[in-house]
């Protein structure tokens, strides 16, 4: 156990809550750092939290994590993404851990033309960080309904972001 991730927890966290929503980083330093303790507390604000820097950081901490004990918790969690609008942007995100199949990714790669594109980064980075993803990621970089080249947006820094974890 790292003391650095321990400390952090200690002083940043209480009841499995952030003390502050504000430092969302705390996030994705626990989850990249594997620190276990913060287990609940990331997936809390993976697959709940309605704040979209949380949820981010969230589920960008969780990417390396083996989530299998909470598969079936995610597929529920993620059986929202396709009947609305209204989930956090991020939740797709956790795709990856329900080893999606190819059918799948392609109905989530469906959702990314036609959703608004300042809510389809969950989307982009689930579909592609998942198992067999890499072909849609490089479809979705090449069609203009994802509108990943938008600046006005930052779909195009998540698509970096996506090709620096391929690597």
């Amino acid at each position: 156990m790292s003391t650095k991730h321990y400390r952090l927890y200690q002083e940043k966290v209480k009841d499995n809550r952030l003390v502050d929503s504000e430092e969302s980083e705390v996030l994705l330093t626990l989850g990249e750092g594997l620190y276990a303790p913060a287990l609940p507390l990331l997936l809390y604000y993976a697959l709940e939290s309605t704040d979209y820097y949380c949820c981010m950081h969230a589920v960008q901490g969780l990417h390396s994590w083996d989530l299998s004990e909470h598969r079936e918790r995610i597929k529920s969690a993620l059986h929202v993404v396709n009947r609305d609008n209204s989930f956090n942007e991020w939740l797709p995100g956790m795709l990856p851990h329900i080893h999606p199949t190819t059918e799948k990714l392609q109905e989530y790669y469906e959702i990314g033309t036609w959703i608004s594109n300042d809510r389809s980064a969950g989307i982009l980075f689930g579909m592609s960080l998942s198992q067999g993803g890499k072909p849609f990621f490089e479809r979705a970089l090449n069609d203009p309904e994802w509108e990943i080249d938008d600046r006005g947006v930052s779909l195009w820094r998540v698509a970096e972001l996506i090709q620096q974890k391929m690597k």
